[in-house]
């Protein structure tokens, strides 16, 4: 039942046998859902401005949907008061104003509540982020010199097992005795027939580094863009990416099915749009926790089309969905369907805004899956003008045939121990500091280059090459910095602010490490 009022317009939800006279008035100033009893408002849920009960002799409280009680005496608003209701009425002295101003209160104050712990969610999960970028640069610090001494190792493996292959060919024209001698030394060796395990330990060994890496990078690159940069992207990658993050919680759940074409470039915020994109799948994740999973397995399904002059992204599932009735209203603050999981209702809320800020559409309906269809139209032309250059794509160069001579700065031992000898064919000296690495230019500065850690304790790497300009200028230019991707604030406006900056992300790319040594010999 529900009926209009030129008033202010609340939800309010009645519970249990409240008396004519209070029903009357709340149906004529707000909108009224009525419910039998105590348990059918707990299933109810929270998206209500507040709940209107009688006396209760069991604690008031329905998660955070406030409670006010309407009681006869003054005796009674005490115990209501007691068992947790937020306010009472006396029903002797009640009337539509006084039932709005209590209304509007008690919203007032779970809509504070609601925003406070968004708050609260926000600042955590900042500081989880700034966290787990930390972690990201402390991972791949280790996993920088592992790969490089993998790549080292594997090229010597293969070595031997070539020259392995060429001494059996060779000792066939050998005396017996000598090639039996061979043949038991080898097997002794466990290398009669090569090192095909040993290369297949290593082969995997390698999978095992790049697709850590790949996390890695995929993380910090998330984390450098939650700014405001608008870049030219590619949404195709943009979903990939958002349903890399959502992975780990969705491919316990349900098959990730994907259907997507390939470029599809846009101008916009890339943290923005993988924000969007996560969230959406998040609420994914929690609708199929809801229901039980179909004979065939729960389905989440990410598709995206050109269709005309815009870019359709749709994510669906086959979770309970949403109600028809709901389809607009979930898009509204401080309404969710996981009020009882310590949701404020602010996710899609978040998600629409994201949306129009690239002047597109988010919607809901019901999916062909069963579940839920949560729909982002982008327009081909966002009207956003890029303000990220692109970041340059590896290009194979030529190593360098001469031999250069090589200063490399990192607080990392094990890196540095690593790049030398994965540098072997050049001279190369190392320092652990910036300040050691000055220290040595005072009395050698004729290096080809400079490969430089940018974030150590003490000097960084931009104070280091400030230092370097004041100093020794003709080595401004030969500078290369080096970085496992957690940032300060000011360095990463400073990076911003210099595109040009050369710079190597750890781990190293071996084609990125050419191209830094094919620019040093120029």
């Amino acid at each position: 039942m529900s009926q209009t009022h030129p008033g202010p317009q609340f939800e309010v939800l009645v519970v249990g046998d409240v008396a004519r006279q209070v029903l009357d008035i709340a149906a004529s100033a707000f909108e009224v859902t009525r419910v039998a009893t105590w348990n059918d408002a707990v299933a109810a849920g929270g998206n209500f401005d507040c709940a209107l009960v009688p006396l209760q002799d069991h604690p008031m409280t329905l998660g955070r949907l406030p409670v006010v009680a309407i009681v006869a005496t003054v005796a009674q608003a005490e115990q209501c008061l007691q068992n947790g209701a937020v306010d009472v009425l006396l029903e002797a002295m009640l009337d539509v104003d006084r039932l709005i101003r209590t209304v509007r209160w008690t919203a007032q104050l779970r809509r504070t509540a609601a925003t406070t712990l968004c708050l609260q969610d926000a600042d955590r999960l900042s500081t989880v982020g700034r966290m787990a970028a930390g972690i990201a640069h402390e991972m791949n610090n280790p996993v920088a010199w592992l790969r490089v001494n993998q790549a080292m190792l594997l090229r010597r493996v293969e070595r031997i097992d070539l020259a392995i292959e060429e001494l059996v060919a060779a000792s066939r024209t050998w005396p017996t005795s000598a090639r039996d001698e061979m043949a038991r030394m080898l097997g002794a060796a466990n290398m009669l027939n090569g090192l095909g395990d040993t290369l297949e330990m290593l082969d995997e060994n390698q999978n095992g580094l790049d697709r850590i890496a790949a996390v890695s990078s995929r993380f910090s690159a998330f984390v450098r863009a939650t700014g405001n940069e608008v870049e030219r992207l590619d949404l195709t990658q943009v979903v990939r990416d958002a349903v890399d993050f959502a992975r780990p919680e969705l491919r316990h759940r349900a098959d990730i099915q994907l259907d997507l074409p390939r470029n599809l470039r846009f101008n916009g915020r890339r943290g923005a749009l993988t924000h969007l994109l996560v969230n959406l799948l998040g609420n994914s994740t929690r609708a199929l926790d809801r229901m039980p999973a179909p004979p065939t397995g729960h389905v989440v399904r990410c598709s995206a089309e050109r269709e005309g002059d815009e870019i359709v992204i749709v994510i669906e599932d086959t979770g309970p969905g949403i109600a028809p009735d709901c389809y607009e209203a979930v898009f509204e603050p401080f309404v969710s369907a996981w009020t009882d999981r310590g949701a404020v209702g602010l996710g899609l809320t978040t998600c629409r805004d994201l949306a129009n800020e690239h002047n597109g559409t988010l919607t809901a309906s019901k999916s062909e899956l069963g579940g839920a269809r949560l729909e982002l139209r982008l327009p081909k032309k966002s009207g956003l003008m890029v303000t990220r250059a692109p970041e340059p794509k590896p290009t194979k160069a030529a190593a360098p045939s001469g031999r250069l001579r090589l200063l490399l700065v990192d607080d990392e031992p094990h890196f540095l121990a690593a790049m030398t000898r994965f540098l072997h064919r050049h001279d190369v000296q190392t320092a652990s500091s910036a300040e050691e690495a000055l220290q040595l230019l005072a009395g050698v500065s004729d290096f080809d280059g400079v490969l430089c850690d940018l974030m150590m304790e003490g000097m960084d790497g931009l104070a280091f090459c400030a230092a370097v300009r004041n100093w020794h200028p003709h080595l401004a230019d030969k500078i290369v910095l080096c970085t496992g991707g957690a940032v300060t604030p000011g360095v990463q406006g400073y990076l911003s602010d210099h595109p040009s900056l050369m710079r190597l992300s750890k781990p190293v790319e071996p084609v990125e490490l050419d191209r830094v040594l094919a620019h040093w010999a120029s």
